[in-house]
């Protein structure tokens, strides 16, 4: 490039180059492909790798991200897990995310790796796998509390489970225990036994006032055999009084044999 001035011998001249624009791109090194079971964690971290117009890039931002729904999982970020992890790229243009767990669901998804101005993120394709048992017994139990009615309940579940040969599960039994509906069912057997009680309190009372009456009538029965012993040994005092002679009773009885017919007696005293 040349520059020129009115009453100048020669011009000046400028060398420039144009270069190509730096390209940023960033590639999925390791770790896809991967399958775990749910609730576990990833065999291999996920490491990207960033160049600068073909070049490894060091010193630069790379972000990790997992679907925020559905199946996906949580990386260990420093301790706080979450769906998303930033790490630096390292001398060699990598940058590794921390350990990756499947969460409870199964299923295949994607986790990307994105840089600025990189183009396009890179992917890594991973899957959950559903949790298989072997056969055999398996146990479990569940213990927590919910909410009704503005009420904190505690409530538990426990049981136990068979695993056929083919992975189906063959039989179990379990047991759940809500402390409301316990609290519930020993109110009511207080209920019952307060009404078991006032029953037995009404038949003491009656007893008591049978009792009562008994007495009553033995205390009566008593007054009366009193005053019969107390007329008989009048009468018996008022008969002493009277005699017989013997040779007239005599007489009357024969008179009596004789006529057939009976006749008064008389009595002196």
């Amino acid at each position: 490039m040349a520059a020129t001035t009115s009453g100048a011998t020669t011009p000046a001249n400028f060398s420039l180059t144009n270069v190509a624009a730096a390209v940023v791109v960033i590639t999925a090194t390791s770790g896809g492909g991967q399958t775990a079971t749910v609730g576990t964690a990833f065999t291999n971290s996920l490491v990207a790798t960033v160049t600068t117009n073909g070049t490894p890039t060091s010193g630069l931002s790379v972000t990790f991200t997992a679907p925020s729904s559905g199946a996906s999982g949580l990386f260990a970020d420093g301790g706080s897990p979450a769906i998303t992890d930033t790490e630096t790229t390292d001398s060699s243009g990598n940058a590794t995310s921390t350990i990756f767990t499947a969460n409870s669901t199964a299923g295949t998804y994607n986790v990307s790796a994105s840089v600025s101005g990189a183009a396009s993120p890179a992917t890594f394709g991973l899957t959950n796998s559903a949790l298989t048992l072997g056969p055999g017994n398996y146990v479990f139990q569940l213990a927590g509390t919910d909410v009704r009615s503005g009420t904190k309940s505690f409530y538990a579940v426990a049981g136990q489970f068979t695993v056929g040969s083919g992975g189906t599960i063959t039989g179990g039994e379990q047991d759940f225990t809500d402390i409301n509906n316990v609290v519930s069912d020993i109110a009511a057997g207080a209920k019952e036994q307060a009404s078991g009680l006032d029953e037995i309190n009404t038949a003491i009372n009656h007893m008591d006032q049978v009792t009562q009456q008994n007495a009553a009538m033995v205390e009566e029965t008593t007054a009366a055999s009193r005053s019969l012993s107390q007329e008989t040994s009048q009468l018996s005092d008022l008969i002493g009084q009277f005699r017989v002679d013997a040779a007239s009773e005599a007489l009357a009885i024969r008179g009596d044999l004789q006529t057939g017919e009976p006749r008064a007696r008389r009595r002196r005293a």
